[in-house]
């Protein structure tokens, strides 16, 4: 699909580019949170007070791993609220700017057709 869009128009090969960047990062999230686990209940991210009431809670994500050894590193992922809803933001602001590049370049997109000048597929 990238190599389509990317073949299309400088301006649309460079715009492409970065969403593909922040979509493979966003995807990666997505995966990551699909198949780990959250570890429930999360941590606290402690004031100077060192009291429960004034703490931030964390969302503890553990991510899938198939290393049971006994020693293994903890790769558990401690997130607040606030950093968990600028992933799902993200995962939604590259819905709608997909939707805005391809209305935009759509007319110079590749479909159905071999890049490397051999006909179509």
């Amino acid at each position: 699909m990238r190599a389509a869009w990317t073949s299309s128009n400088l301006d649309g090969e460079r715009e492409f580019a970065l969403w593909f960047e922040r979509a493979h990062k966003a995807r990666g999230f997505r995966n990551n949170y699909s198949h780990g686990r959250w570890g429930v209940p999360g941590k606290h991210l402690y004031t100077e007070s060192g009291r429960l009431c004034d703490a931030t809670p964390l969302l503890v994500f553990v991510p899938l791993d198939w290393d049971m050894s006994p020693n293994r590193e903890d790769k558990s992922i401690d997130l607040t609220l606030e950093d968990f809803a600028a992933q799902v933001e993200e995962a939604e602001l590259l819905s709608s700017q997909y939707q805005n590049l391809v209305t935009k370049y759509g007319a110079h997109l590749h479909i159905g057709q071999r890049l490397g000048g051999k006909g179509s597929m």
